[in-house]
């Protein structure tokens, strides 16, 4: 039982990818404190984690934590491992894979701590697409478990089609529909207690509040089954804060990163539709996808009875084949992923040089200097030399 009591909200395994090895053969990575103004080297077995996290109330109160190591994160290392130390122009996996791949980065949506204290102290349950699903004698923290414990039980497509936690579905969906790409740098990813971070970007709305309440109204009952969907619309189209999240972004070692891009950018660069076109709809293009932007080549086992699209699904195999570019990106490029993540930071941020990721806090904080908008963190602190230990 002891041996599951430190839950790793970010998994150790990853931790070690953006660690030193000391002396002692132990890993060793860089860890700023927000709330203490503190930075010092860990054991990644030390960092990230908090006691007890996942207990649930069950005959085995370990069972959420043994089965996000057995079904999640152990066949996801064997992919990573292969991922890291095989790095490559492309990199190839199988449909089987994708699913695992997917299924982590769902999963890491919802396991990290800033969820955590999202579902007990910050909790409005006016607002939040649990509402539709919690019980009445069930706490916002064992419905958090609940749903992760969903997650871990079934497939992407069973979570869809089958499953009927409204906010499940909607983050499965998201994963579902979107497609993968990878990027490495020469220089370093940082990474954040959340383990990913989105570009967000503001997208204006054509319609009168009234009418996209009542679209959004539509799509919430035909795709989820639930209300209410329309006066949540209904509020961003008044107030102007629509968004659109382009892609999540995951860094799984210190050089190499994971996207999940939004289907919308597939149908956009299908379709051929250019950026003025895009501003004229109300959508500003994605910074970064407009420099690096790639489709996965697909290899399928039944391409023969491929004849149209829905022959995709009927035919579709375990080892079907996706081929990913690796884009390579430059230190501004690097430095723009490593301030997404530093903004979204709820506390603790790795590394692993500090030479190699000053650049990018020397960035943020002349950011927050300069009065940009919604820069949410202090990392003036780690320029001051004293505050290395």
């Amino acid at each position: 039982m002891a041996e599951y009591t430190r839950n790793h909200y970010i998994p150790n395994k990853v931790l070690k990818n953006f660690a030193n090895i000391d002396n002692n053969g132990k890993y060793i990575i860089n860890v700023i404190d927000l709330h203490e103004e503190t930075l010092r080297g860990l054991e990644t077995s030390r960092c990230f984690y908090e006691n007890n996290l996942y207990d649930v109330k069950n005959d085995d109160v370990k069972k959420l934590e043994k089965d996000l190591n057995e079904k999640i994160e152990q066949p996801f290392y064997k992919i990573l491992d292969r991922l890291v130390n095989e790095i490559k122009d492309t990199f190839t996996i199988t449909r089987a894979e994708l699913e695992i791949i997917k299924k982590y980065i769902l999963i890491q949506q919802y396991r990290n701590l800033k969820n955590s204290f999202g579902y007990s102290e910050n909790w409005d349950s006016s607002i939040v697409l649990s509402r539709y699903n919690i019980k009445d004698d069930e706490s916002p923290l064992d419905f958090w478990k609940r749903e992760m414990q969903t997650i871990l039980d079934n497939s992407l497509d069973d979570l869809i089609r089958k499953m009927n936690l409204v906010g499940v579905k909607q983050k499965t969906m998201n994963i579902y529909t979107g497609f993968l790409m990878f990027v490495h740098t020469c220089d370093e990813f940082v990474i954040n207690d959340l383990g990913c971070v989105t570009e967000r970007t503001p997208v204006k709305v054509k319609f009168s509040p009234e009418e996209y309440a009542e679209i959004n109204e539509k799509l919430g009952k035909e795709l989820y089954g639930a209300e209410g969907f329309g006066q949540t619309a209904k509020m961003r189209a008044e107030t102007n804060s629509e968004y659109m999240d382009n892609y999540f972004v995951f860094p799984v070692s210190s050089d190499l990163a994971i996207l999940v891009v939004d289907e919308f950018w597939k149908v956009a660069y299908i379709n051929s539709i250019s950026g003025e076109e895009l501003e004229k709809c109300g959508i500003l293009p994605s910074p970064f996808l407009s420099k690096y932007f790639s489709l996965p080549k697909n290899d399928f086992v039944n391409k023969k009875l491929i004849k149209k699209p829905k022959d995709l699904v009927k035919y579709k195999s375990s080892q079907d084949k996706y081929t990913y570019q690796i884009h390579e990106l430059d230190i501004l490029d690097t430095i723009y992923i490593n301030n997404l993540l530093m903004n979204e930071t709820h506390r603790y941020l790795g590394f692993r040089t500090k030479e190699a990721i000053m650049p990018s806090i020397a960035a943020y904080t002349m950011k927050a200097k300069c009065g940009m908008e919604n820069v949410k963190n202090n990392f003036d602190f780690v320029v001051c030399e004293k505050n290395f230990e």
